[in-house]
């Protein structure tokens, strides 16, 4: 799983990590479905850098980078443009690849840091809204 071997990568190199589940749960006393307490947009994983820096990644499955939510893009944005460490992830290898090319950024330039990690956010999807011609009603 994604999941666990990206934890493993992100523990063996010394992070404090912690997973947030934001998903509904059912209680079956009040029949009906409780939704989290979790803020939209919340990454899965949080946590900090053993210098004290914050993460914050996204993991998906693999080939499903493109599903990224709005509010989720604009978590991220905000993380990395506070000079932390924000990504969403389809595999170990990419988190690595993501980790490697910021962490040798982020000192002699952190501007280009920032831009790195922004441009390897998934694109933002095409609202159908917007595709389509209204003109015709």
């Amino acid at each position: 799983e994604i999941e666990t071997a990206c934890l493993h990568y992100m523990r063996s190199l010394g992070w404090k990590v912690e997973i947030y589940e934001s998903k509904a749960t059912y209680n079956p006393f009040q029949k009906r479905w409780r939704t989290s307490s979790m803020k939209a947009g919340t990454p899965d994983c949080m946590g900090v850098l053993p210098d004290g820096t914050s993460i914050s990644v996204e993991f998906k499955s693999k080939g499903r980078l493109s599903t990224l939510r709005d509010e989720q893009r604009e978590f991220l944005i905000n993380r990395i443009e506070m000079n932390c460490f924000a990504a969403v992830v389809d595999s170990a290898a990419r988190l690595k690849e993501l980790f490697n090319k910021w962490n040798d950024l982020r000192y002699c330039t952190p501007q280009k840091s920032q831009e790195y990690l922004k441009e390897n956010l998934p694109k933002k999807r095409k609202s159908r809204e917007k595709d389509l011609d209204l003109g015709d009603f």
